[in-house]
């Protein structure tokens, strides 16, 4: 939801998986010459500190940033504000996943994808045939074995999963801003502001006079409790944090954005705040709860033989699955009080 951020966030329980799918993603991309297709753009990822409180909680991380590549900077970029930067990708999820898509198929003919056909409910067939049915509008299908990979929507087939011990729905929302200024001034680095709040990002242009499209999201910090979780409804936009996005980048950069320009679009989409990514359940497996950071943890969790599809397949030949040295254990529910 975040828009395509390929980073490693620095949270000591997630580095590690957010390492392993920084560097397998981008080799995956490299070695199949993918980086147009999907929009990669690698340069930096830039955090904004506006106050002394936000200054204060990075410096005391520094040490461990600098080992990562980070470095302090001020009074770059246009803003008088410091900042902080290290290394940074950024690419469109979605035509990364229909690369996903097309290399399975190319590995596997016999591979379909049913779009605009949702599970409705899942149930055990009776001991005869497969254990588990499910029901879609276009019919029951019967399967042995089924991975949820809807993430916040996951609790509508798994009703146990609901909950703040659970999943966690939050409805995130984000704009397409035109920029005031052209590709050179902006550059192409990706930002954090308010400490993560807020995140933006150029779109690739084809030429660098070009006033580039800046993706922004977050604000959910300005509409005061509640912070939009536990609303999973995408069909409407929330009219206080589209304003608070409107009037963020203006006074940051000025000249930069122009004051009370209305964005190309804005939509909205929810994430999961909860930290239960994997789990197996009576020939069910879910990867979920990747907490607004589904393109740095996503990819190990859910494509990667090594998380989701190892556990199955290490069912499917019998053997036991044994959790790779990146992945952290208490990310597995079985492992979790």
């Amino acid at each position: 939801m975040h828009g395509g951020y390929l980073d490693i966030y620095g949270d000591a329980h997630f580095v590690d998986v957010e390492i392993h799918t920084e560097r397998e993603l981008l080799r995956l991309i490299k070695t199949e010459g993918w980086e147009n297709i999907v929009d990669l753009v690698s340069n930096h990822r830039v955090g904004l500190l506006r106050t002394e409180k936000e200054y204060e909680v990075v410096k005391a991380d520094y040490d461990a940033a600098k080992a990562a590549g980070a470095d302090l900077i001020a009074h770059l970029y246009g803003s008088p504000y410091q900042a902080y930067r290290h290394p940074g990708n950024n690419l469109w999820p979605l035509k990364l996943v229909t690369q996903l898509y097309k290399l399975a198929r190319k590995l596997n003919p016999e591979l379909k994808l049913y779009t605009n056909t949702p599970v409705t409910s899942i149930f055990q067939t009776v001991p005869s045939g497969r254990k588990w049915s499910l029901s879609t509008p276009r019919g029951i299908i019967q399967c042995n074995y089924v991975i949820h990979a809807t993430n916040a929507y996951a609790s509508h087939l798994l009703s146990h999963m609901h909950g703040p011990k659970g999943i966690v729905p939050t409805r995130a929302q984000i704009i397409a801003l035109r920029t005031a200024a052209s590709s050179t001034e902006i550059t192409k680095d990706g930002w954090l502001g308010t400490l993560g709040w807020k995140y933006w990002f150029p779109r690739p242009v084809s030429s660098p006079d070009e006033n580039p499209l800046v993706i922004l999201g977050g604000a959910r910090d300005e509409i005061g409790p509640g912070l939009e979780s536990y609303v999973v409804d995408d069909s409407t936009l929330n009219e206080d944090v589209g304003k608070a996005l409107r009037r963020y980048l203006p006074p940051l950069f000025p000249g930069k954005y122009e004051e009370g320009r209305e964005p190309e679009m804005e939509w909205v989409g929810p994430v999961v705040d909860a930290s239960k990514p994997a789990d197996y359940y009576k020939g069910q497996y879910m990867a979920a709860g990747f907490t607004g950071h589904g393109m740095p943890r996503a990819y190990a969790w859910v494509f990667s033989a090594e998380a989701v599809a190892g556990m199955l397949i290490a069912e499917l030949a019998g053997e036991k699955w044994v959790a790779p040295e990146w992945f952290p254990r208490h990310f597995l529910t079985t492992e979790r009080l």
